[in-house]
């Protein structure tokens, strides 16, 4: 984690680079980049569909579904945050290697302090927090996501047609360009557990009268721990418990299950409690994850219809999830159709599509909450509905085979394979459009002027202080926040709870006296370019401490950079101040 890193970001980030590089250079013009590298990609995903067309090998088909999606993310390795959210949470995992205590050390909003920690793993084994560490973190979930789907997928279905089901959800991950859906962002880890969690309760559902403490205390630890991976999992969490208890409630030893279930539900949640009361931090607990959060939601003062309708918009108008939602829709028909045909005939053998429609259906009503409850349209929140829309398919395919299985023409199935290929997964693959791409970012640079200044003025061993959202900047200095809040979002904007937040960032900010402060408002920051209006000096306290502690030495791309007066005084290389602005070379200049 040395100065030296931002020069050389590593031999990952330089083939990420290369790879980038030959994309725009072999992109012919009349095409976008994003569709060209999906061109690109097309052979890696037909001989993906060979594989499970013929007699699936399973270590082969599990394999190449993460091998294929590095594949496909490797060129967007080498792009500075493609996500506000991703420089954010970034810089709060790299505040977990000073004081691992969240709350204390970091404030992560809707985020559950389980994505901070997850995404400060690397620096546990000496490896620097980078953009690429936190894409690799995402992918390996997503990974994860798709392997725990199959493998549930497997327990109701044959093992061909559950690598029919699972073609959808890895199709939509595979030509993700979306930069909502590229990062690691604050969804991923609870999807991941809700994927585990879904095998668990195939599991339960396979074992029929038979039950394990274990299996139940691990699905209820999984369901308790997505509250704190995403505030917004919480009715995913409930809806897993609630087909626990329902899936439960006939099994041998009833009572002894049940408790297994709410004592590993209660295990992580028991766990933060009691460490909150142990360093006195459980009102600012409280207070920042529920409190200022409920009143977040309230800020659109949207009534419940019409916070369905944005959720609608956000879904076929302004991501690409949409286009499969559409390809899933004739899926869902043509499950339905077969249901109805099977339920006029003989009832026998229908209880377990049954029970999985119903399961899907309580699991898609629990993700429709998660993206409609806060009434914003972040593509992000969309992610809520890929464990619920795959367990969905599953079940429309089950009552598909069933119906055909019962079919004397031998075409019917592979027709159906191939029609559910089409709708499903390559026509989307082929409509999905030019939105917010990742693609259209920039590469890192940390050798930039602004992110050099700042080293200049503060060693690698020192923390900074940001005000306004500018977290990329902690990420491309390799300086740790002063503070708690990597951006200040909850400083200035208007709520019942900015005094209580300014009253933390200013805490923190006395506590740990940096010597560099950075104003990120500006032209640069993302979303606050008024000065006058979002500037330090609208928080007057901290205002009147920059103006007596600190002098300004530089204006470089919108953010001006401020300096501990006793600092300037030092014998040190930043003696003399940098100049402002930049000159046509990209270097500071007069």
């Amino acid at each position: 984690m040395t100065d030296t890193w931002a020069a050389h970001p590593g031999a990952l980030f330089e083939v990420s680079h290369a790879l980038n590089l030959w994309i725009f250079a072999h992109c012919p013009s009349w095409l976008y980049v994003g569709q060209f590298w999906a061109l690109c990609l097309a052979p890696v995903l037909l001989a993906i569909l060979l594989v499970a067309l013929r007699a699936p090998r399973r270590f082969l088909f599990l394999a190449l579904m993460p091998a294929s999606l590095l594949l496909a993310r490797l060129p967007l390795l080498c792009y500075e945050h493609v996500n506000p959210d991703e420089a954010w949470t970034l810089s709060m995992a790299m505040r977990v290697t000073t004081d691992p205590v969240a709350y204390r050390s970091f404030e992560p909003s809707t985020s559950g302090p389980l994505n901070v920690y997850l995404q400060s793993i690397p620096a546990w084994f000496g490896l620097p927090l980078t953009y690429i560490s936190s894409r690799l973190i995402g992918m390996a979930l997503v990974s994860g996501t798709l392997a725990f789907l199959w493998l549930s997928y497997r327990r109701v279905l044959s093992e061909r047609v559950a690598c029919l089901a699972v073609m959808p959800t890895f199709c939509f991950y595979l030509f993700a360009w979306d930069s909502d859906f590229v990062h690691c962002s604050s969804e991923h880890f609870a999807v991941f557990l809700s994927a585990v969690a879904v095998y668990l309760l195939t599991r339960e559902l396979e074992a029929g009268p038979a039950n394990s403490l274990w299996r139940t205390g691990a699905l209820g630890i999984l369901a308790g721990s997505m509250l704190f991976a995403k505030l917004q999992a919480a009715p995913a969490g409930a809806a897993i418990l609630l087909l626990a208890v329902l899936l439960l409630w006939g099994k041998s030893r009833r009572f002894a299950v049940l408790a297994a279930l709410g004592a590993g539900a209660a295990l992580v949640p028991a766990a933060f409690v009691t460490l909150f009361l142990r360093f006195g931090l459980l009102g600012d607990f409280w207070t920042c994850y529920f409190k200022a959060n409920v009143a977040y939601t309230k800020v659109t003062a949207l009534s419940p219809f019409g916070k369905i309708s944005s959720a609608l918009e956000l879904l076929f108008g302004l991501s690409n999830m949409g286009v499969y939602v559409w390809g899933l829709l004739a899926v869902f028909l043509a499950a339905m159709a077969a249901a109805v045909a099977l339920s006029r005939g003989a009832s026998a053998g229908l209880r377990r599509p049954f029970l999985l429609t119903l399961a899907s259906a309580v699991l898609l009503g629990a993700g429709c909450t998660s993206v409609t409850a806060p009434g914003r349209q972040f593509p992000h929140y969309l992610l809520f509905l890929v464990v619920p829309l795959g367990v969905s398919t599953a079940s429309a395919l089950l009552w598909v085979h069933l119906f055909l299985r019962s079919r004397k023409w031998k075409y019917a199935a592979p027709i159906a394979a191939a029609l559910f290929l089409c709708a499903a997964c390559i026509l989307p693959t082929m409509a999905r459009q030019e939105i917010d791409d990742a693609f259209d970012g920039d590469v890192f640079a940390p050798t930039e002027p602004l992110p050099t200044a700042i080293r200049q003025y503060a060693s690698e061993h020192e923390q900074i202080a940001v005000w306004g959202w500018r977290s990329e900047l902690f990420i491309q200095t390799r300086r740790v926040s002063a503070t708690r809040f990597p951006n200040t979002s909850a400083q200035f904007e208007p709520s019942s709870y900015r005094d209580y937040f300014r009253g933390l960032y200013l805490a923190d900010f006395n506590r740990a006296r940096p010597p560099v402060f950075v104003d990120g408002v500006g032209p640069g920051d993302f979303g606050y370019t008024d000065r006058t209006a979002t500037g330090y000096e609208t928080f007057a306290e901290l205002g009147a401490i920059i103006a007596r502690d600190y002098r300004q030495v530089a204006d470089i791309d919108g953010a001006r950079i401020f300096v501990r007066a006793d600092r300037l005084t030092a014998a040190a290389p930043w003696k003399e101040p940098l100049p402002y602005g930049r000159g046509s070379d990209g270097l500071v200049d007069r």
